[in-house]
């Protein structure tokens, strides 16, 4: 027994002499290559992918900020109380839930503070023609709604104009 295990010993090529043993290492080395650079395109079309999502977001954002803002400038000027309260809520609703994401943007921070202090006076100038009756709407006669609100609403569209540029100018960047 001694004598086979001296003659496989003896017959025995070390691994490293093995010309299978490089072929096989320099297929793995070229596996690990291949690895890598898909790892990094990987990780460089997840990024692409990102800044498309991003692009497309701000552009449905100025799509309905521009929405708003065409609403805005379309106010009607035998507008009743009621009315110009429901239509307060609705842009104040929409606006706030667009503008969410970027309140912590350095680059949008002014524009979302003014229009938020834009949509506080609004509400407050609306307050201020609040009737205190229910018939009192009815009897309203002029425009007592529509100048009290007025400014404020345009004030708004002009601040979510401004805002839309600046959303615009960032996408194209």
């Amino acid at each position: 027994m001694e004598e086979i295990l001296k003659e496989i010993q003896a017959n025995q090529i070390p691994f490293y002499k093995d010309w299978g043993f490089w072929i096989s290492s320099a297929l793995s080395a070229v596996g690990v290559l291949f690895s890598i650079f898909a790892f990094i395109e990987a990780k460089r079309a997840k990024n692409a992918a990102n800044e498309a999502g991003k692009a497309v977001k701000i552009q449905t954002i100025t799509i309905e900020l521009t929405e708003i803002i065409q609403r805005l400038d379309k106010l009607d000027i035998n507008i009743t109380y009621q009315d110009a309260r429901d239509f307060y809520s609705e842009i104040n609703r929409k606006v706030r839930r667009i503008l969410a994401p970027y309140k912590q943007e350095k680059d949008f921070e002014k524009e979302i503070n003014e229009i938020g202090t834009c949509l506080n006076e609004l509400k407050s100038s609306l307050s201020e023609v609040k009737p205190f009756n229910k018939n009192q709407d009815d009897l309203d006669t002029g425009n007592t709604v529509y100048y009290a609100v007025e400014s404020e609403f345009s004030t708004l569209s002009g601040k979510l104009a401004e805002l839309t540029g600046l959303l615009e100018q960032k996408n194209i960047e």
